[in-house]
């Protein structure tokens, strides 16, 4: 059902996914407010650390309607929601082990892997590393962020190489024969402006 082309995609698949990955972090956050509150000061804010994906950042190759989109608003929902002493930042996971990915890793995961700058699928001390931060001392002083945590996927600028290369550099070209024959420009003739001559004293 959630990977039901554009013609057939049904209104059920919007339903459910909205409801578990936008609504429901909007009604926890509006839950516990009063306790985030109490907890946060300007020194050491409270802090709450929301679950985005890659997909609401580029566009995947088999795309997710409703997924994508609702993964997008709640990043945009991350923007929105502070600041009270309150940090709010999402995390955006590339394509990790989860019961939601097996398949697909199953099926394609090495390919995956093979077309991510670091070669290779998420791990999860990946996605701990990232969210300690954000909830230490050291993540104090930052809201509002997204981070992608996806092994470049989605800042790939140049086509990859095998691990470890180089793009090839274009070679300079020498000139080519109608250039060279060319004679070398002229140079415009100087002129010589003379100054007025002082006036002698009297």
């Amino acid at each position: 059902m959630w990977r039901e082309p554009l013609e057939t995609f049904p209104a059920e698949a919007w339903d459910a996914v909205l409801d578990l990955n936008l609504k429901s972090p909007f009604w926890l956050v509006q839950a516990l407010l009063p306790a985030l509150r109490r907890a946060g000061s300007a020194d050491d804010p409270a802090r709450i650390i929301n679950i985005g994906s890659i997909a609401a950042i580029h566009v995947a190759e088999a795309p997710n309607y409703s997924y994508a989109s609702s993964k997008a608003a709640l990043h945009q929902l991350t923007r929105v929601l502070g600041p009270q002493h309150i940090t709010v930042n999402a995390v955006a996971p590339g394509v990790f082990p989860s019961h939601m990915m097996v398949a697909t890793i199953d099926a394609i995961g090495d390919k995956i892997a093979a077309k991510t700058p670091l070669r290779r699928l998420g791990r999860d001390d990946d996605m701990a590393g990232v969210a300690v931060f954000l909830a230490s001392r050291a993540g104090s002083y930052l809201t509002g962020a997204v981070t992608p945590v996806d092994g470049s996927t989605t800042h790939r600028t140049r086509p990859q190489g095998p691990p470890h290369s180089s793009p090839t550099e274009p070679a300079l070209q020498a000139p080519s024969q109608s250039t060279a024959a060319l004679p070398p420009p002229q140079q415009a003739p100087r002129r010589h402006i003379s100054s007025p001559a002082e006036p002698r004293p009297t």
